[in-house]
């Protein structure tokens, strides 16, 4: 996300950007999503790492697809 910046805006930057195309983030546990950021910031968790998280908690958000679909037909 960025190497050396505001985490808080990292975490954002990177949800919006998965929203936008077509993707939601299971938020289950907001302590873990901020452990991940602190991880990120201290270089203890690696760029393959982070790849992994973010499939295993990340999936296609159909009735975002339906509605952008829907909003080209009119």
């Amino acid at each position: 996300m960025f190497n050396n910046g505001n985490k808080r805006t990292a975490l954002l930057t990177a949800l919006l950007y998965l929203k936008v195309n077509g993707y939601s983030f299971d938020i289950l546990d907001e302590v873990a999503l901020y452990n991940v950021s602190i991880k990120i910031a201290n270089r203890e968790m690696s760029f393959q790492q982070l790849y992994q998280y973010i499939l295993r908690h990340s999936y296609i958000d159909f009735g975002f697809s339906r509605n952008i679909l829907s909003d080209k037909k009119s």
